[in-house]
């Protein structure tokens, strides 16, 4: 558990920056979302190729990749549409989606008391942090907010129908699907490649896509997928961080307070997560 819990922190360290290439790269979104599983798949393609695992997918591995295509296109819309905080914070409404689906899913009943109250404590750390904005764009974040509602069910599937699976596949049969998905609006898009965005998608695709999408679905399938919606709240914390570091973004009191109470759920869940972990094997040493 414990190399889980910092697999996913390292994912959500990596995919913080994802949102960035949304300004940096300039292509109309679903062109962006396409080079991204391109170059995502070019590269677990060369991993796989030396790991040759055995896998099988089936149904839920063709609706985890529609999802992410549609999860990645109206994310990056909402980045574009509105400013960064608003679509992180609205995307970030998730945990609370997950903490309330995954007990019905799983035993069908409502969430334990301590999933509702971290979820909730993260989502006003991350309201704090977005809806101080300057500019809140009411379709981005509602294609936010659409965003995080679709990133939910795949994370259900993947924690609930492909458990088993190899990780790094899974992320590259979905790179696969989505990009295919997608590749239909790149007959209805007028864009010219530059090396600069060319630079930039390789970074996008190797880095923020295969590497972090591999370790967040590992993480996933060793801890349950609320925790891991808890725990991956503390993005946006990230992403402000890196916003300053780029493009020197200096935040403000509400940034401390927002981010301050992410942590903390952050950190509240990591250690409930491995707590569980651990009565459950005392019981079953016993």
């Amino acid at each position: 558990m414990r190399s889980a819990t910092f697999e996913l922190h390292l994912a959500n360290l990596i995919l913080s920056g994802a949102l960035l290439f949304t300004r940096w790269i300039d292509a109309p979104v679903p062109v962006l979302i396409v080079g991204r599983c391109v170059i995502g798949a070019l590269f677990l393609g060369l991993f796989l190729a030396y790991e040759k695992p055995e896998f099988s997918g089936g149904w839920p591995l063709w609706m985890c990749g529609i999802i992410m295509a549609l999860h990645w296109v109206t994310f990056f819309w909402a980045g574009r549409l509105s400013s960064i905080g608003v679509a992180m914070v609205a995307m970030y409404t998730y945990p609370v989606m997950t903490a309330l689906a995954e007990p019905i899913v799983e035993k069908g009943r409502m969430a334990a008391g301590p999933d509702l109250l971290l979820a909730a404590l993260a989502t006003l750390g991350v309201t704090i942090l977005g809806f101080n904005s300057s500019a809140v764009a009411l379709s981005g974040l509602l294609l936010g907010v659409l965003s995080a509602a679709l990133i939910t069910t795949r994370n259900l599937l993947v924690r609930h129908r492909l458990g088993t699976a190899n990780p790094s596949m899974i992320m590259y049969a979905q790179l696969i699907i989505a990009g295919l998905a997608l590749s239909p609006a790149l007959f209805f898009y007028d864009y010219k490649l530059n090396v600069q965005d060319l630079l930039f998608w390789l970074l996008l695709g190797a880095i923020f896509t295969a590497l972090a999408h591999t370790l967040f679905v590992r993480a996933l399938q060793r801890m349950r997928a609320s925790s891991a919606g808890i725990i991956a709240s503390i993005q946006p914390v990230y992403s402000a961080i890196l916003a300053f570091l780029f493009f020197r973004e200096v935040p403000d009191g509400w940034f401390y307070l927002g981010g301050g109470l992410v942590v903390l759920a952050s950190i509240l869940e990591s250690w409930r997560s491995q707590q569980v972990v651990a009565s459950k094997d005392v019981v079953q040493a016993q």
